[in-house]
């Protein structure tokens, strides 16, 4: 390089790699402090979305499991005889799926005019912890 009187290597510009400005070394404790700042604001921007998802996904499969509770009791009454249900009343039970107990309490012939000799109208109500989450009607009837 040459200096600006033109003469000789630009020894007034150039800076050896030890040399530091005004004893500067390292990061200074405020910056260390605004940059954990803007970290937590970001964090804190995060977290309540996540913890939005997780109960959204939470919801979804226990309503899932609602849904296959009902299903597996569907599937046991349409393996029974509907001459063998009864034509009045309800009955309850307790259908675990993923480890949660869902309660799918069926109602017999709430519509009486689809009940006859050979057919029953169920209705099917499944509940998690008291809220109903699935309901589903249909008529089961004997073939010949």
């Amino acid at each position: 390089m040459i200096r600006r009187d033109g003469k000789g290597p630009a020894a007034c510009c150039a800076m050896r790699s030890s040399e530091t400005f005004r004893g500067e070394r390292g990061s200074s404790l405020v910056e260390a402090l605004v940059s954990i700042l803007i970290l937590g604001v970001v964090v804190a921007g995060i977290v309540p979305s996540f913890l939005a998802y997780t109960d959204v996904n939470t919801r979804n499969e226990i309503r899932t499991g609602a849904v296959q509770a009902g299903q597996q009791a569907m599937e046991r009454h349409r393996l029974s005889n509907p001459t063998l249900m009864p034509t009045t009343g309800a009955t309850s039970e307790t259908i675990t799926v993923d480890d949660r107990d869902f309660r799918a309490t069926t109602t017999y012939c709430a519509d009486t005019s689809l009940c006859g000799t050979n057919s029953r109208h169920l209705s099917l109500e499944v509940t998690f912890n008291g809220e109903t989450l699935y309901k589903t009607e249909t008529v089961y009837t004997e073939l010949k």
